[in-house]
C-alpha cells in the first residue's frame, strides 16, 4: 500500500548514509533525521554504509540502532550506494553524506516533491551551523562550460567572464522560491523514488570520486525524467574544501572526469580540452585584508542587494554567498562561520551586486580560535 503524508499515516522512507571514518558525524547525521521525522510523521529506516572505521567508530555506529553494512574496503561514494542499497524497503529513499544535517521539514519537502511526481530532488544547502552562508549548486557541465573554465586560466578577462558563467547559474538556483528543475544537485543529499532507481539504474562505481552523481543525474534526465531543486527543504552541508585538494583525492577527481568527460563530451573534445589546459594559468590579484570586516563606501550606482561570496578558490568560483540587504549597511563583518572549524588558510571574497558587478575582493587568512579582530576599509 502506498502511503502519503496526506492520508495522516506514517510514511516510510529510507536513509542511506555514506560514511569514512567520521563516526561522529554520523550521530549527528542520524539525530537530525531522527528529529525531522518525527515531526513530520515519517518512519525512517537508515542504513549506514561503512567504507571505513576503527573499532571505537565501530562500536559507535552499532549503538546507534540503524542498519549497519561494512562495505569490506573504502568502496567509494558510488560502490557504497550500490551496496547499501538492496537493504532498503520503502518508495522513497534518500542518499546522503555523513556530514549533512536536514534541518526541520526538509524530508517532508523531498518527499512531497517525489509524491507529485519529481523522480530526484535535492535541498538548498547552508555552510555554516547559522545558515548564514548559502552553497553554490553544482556546476553546469556543458561543453562550453568546460571551455570557459579553461580559457580562464589563460587571461583574467576570460577568467571574469567565466566566473560570471558560474555566477548567474547559482543565483537562478539561489533566488528560487519554486521547485526548480535542474540537474544540478549535490550529491551530499539526494532524494529519489524507488522506481527512479529501476529505471536508471545504480550509480556507475568505476567513478573513483566525484561525478558520479553527476553521471547518475544526466542518466535519470536522458530518460526523460524530471530531477527538482527544492528550495523549501533546507539542510547544512558541513563541506569541508581543503579535502578535496590533497593529492590523492585531486588524482581520483582526475580520473573521474575523465571517465564522465569520455562518456558526455567525447574522447576528441577532451583531448582538446586538456590541450588547452596545460599552459600556466593566471591568478588574480587579491589584496590581502588584516581582518575580517570592511567598510562599504556604496556607490549610488550599486544595485543592492549585495551579495558577498566566499570561496577558497583563488579563481573566485565556485563560492558560497551571503546577501548584504539592508543599504544602509556601513560595516559588515565575516561571521564566525560556527561548524567550520576546519576551514584554515587562504580564503577569497568579493562584494557583488545583483547584476553581477564585482565591487571589490580580497583575501584572508582565517585562524581558528584567533581573537584578534582588525577593520579593513574597502571602497565599494
Amino acid at each position: 500500500m502506498r502511503l502519503t503524508i496526506n492520508s495522516g499515516r506514517a510514511v516510510e522512507m529510507d536513509v542511506i548514509i555514506v560514511h569514512y571514518h567520521a563516526a561522529a558525524s554520523v550521530c549527528e547525521a542520524v539525530s537530525a533525521l531522527r528529529q525531522d521525522a518525527s515531526e513530520s510523521n515519517i518512519l525512517l529506516n537508515i542504513v549506514v554504509a561503512d567504507n571505513g572505521s576503527t573499532s571505537q567508530e565501530w562500536a559507535v555506529l552499532q549503538s546507534l540502532g540503524v542498519v549497519y553494512l561494512n562495505t569490506g574496503w573504502n568502496a567509494g561514494y558510488a560502490g557504497a550506494v550500490n551496496i547499501a542499497f538492496p537493504a532498503t524497503r520503502s518508495e522513497w529513499i534518500v542518499l546522503m553524506n555523513e556530514d549533512v544535517i536536514v534541518l526541520p521539514g526538509c524530508l517532508r519537502a523531498l518527499q512531497d516533491a517525489l509524491r507529485r511526481g519529481a523522480a530526484v530532488v535535492g535541498p538548498e544547502f547552508y555552510w555554516d551551523r547559522d545558515c548564514r552562508f548559502r552553497l553554490p549548486c553544482t556546476e553546469e557541465r556543458t561543453r562550453r562550460n568546460e571551455l570557459l573554465k579553461v580559457a580562464g586560466k589563460r587571461s583574467l578577462t576570460k577568467l571574469e567572464r567565466s566566473r560570471n558563467e558560474w555566477r548567474q547559474h547559482a543565483r537562478r538556483h539561489w533566488r528560487s522560491r519554486n521547485p526548480m528543475p535542474t540537474t544540478a544537485l549535490s550529491g551530499a543529499l539526494l532524494a529519489f523514488r524507488r522506481d527512479t532507481w529501476n529505471a536508471v539504474g545504480p550509480f556507475d562505481d568505476e567513478f573513483p570520486l566525484y561525478f558520479e552523481e553527476n553521471d547518475w543525474l544526466f542518466r535519470v534526465a536522458r530518460a526523460g525524467l524530471q530531477c527538482l531543486f527544492i528550495p523549501g527543504a533546507k539542510a547544512i552541508h558541513l563541506h569541508n574544501p581543503i579535502l578535496a585538494r590533497t593529492p590523492e583525492r585531486l588524482q581520483m577527481q582526475a580520473r573521474s572526469f575523465i571517465r564522465f568527460g569520455n562518456r558526455y563530451y567525447g574522447e576528441r573534445f577532451l583531448r582538446r580540452l586538456f590541450l588547452l589546459s596545460s599552459c600556466e594559468g593566471v591568478i588574480p590579484d587579491w589584496p590581502k585584508a588584516e581582518g575580517t570586516a570592511i567598510h562599504l563606501d556604496a556607490a549610488e550606482a550599486c544595485v543592492w542587494p549585495l551579495w558577498v561570496e566566499l570561496t577558497p578558490s583563488s579563481s573566485g568560483f565556485p563560492a558560497a554567498t551571503t546577501c548584504i540587504t539592508d543599504p544602509k549597511t556601513e560595516w559588515w563583518s565575516l561571521p564566525t562561520m560556527r561548524g567550520l572549524d576546519f576551514v584554515e588558510g587562504t580564503l577569497y571574497l568579493q562584494v557583488v551586486d545583483d547584476i553581477g558587478r564585482e565591487l571589490c575582493h580580497y583575501s584572508f587568512e582565517r585562524k581558528v580560535r584567533s581573537s584578534s579582530q582588525h577593520r579593513q576599509t574597502v571602497a565599494v
